[in-house]
């Protein structure tokens, strides 16, 4: 009962957290539609390329934790 108590906490967390993320990229809306079309597309490319790489260090991880469990088994 614990661990479907601590998983509803946890995706609860996550929810409250996405519903108050900003649609704009960190900006007021009223900042955001102050901006050229290229000042917001350049936003998005510079976000774009901190989720991607936040991607890639998550697979990576995964991928050395994997490694590190498939030693451990071999020991």
């Amino acid at each position: 009962m614990k661990l479907k108590t601590k998983i509803l906490f946890v995706l609860l967390t996550i929810i409250l957290t996405q519903a108050c993320s900003s649609p704009y990229y960190d900006h007021t809306k009223e900042d955001w539609n102050k901006l050229t079309y290229e000042q917001r597309e350049n936003i998005k490319n510079r976000y774009k390329t901190v989720i991607d790489s936040r991607k890639i260090t998550e697979h990576d991880e995964i991928i050395k934790a994997r490694t590190q469990s498939i030693i451990k088994l071999a020991n």
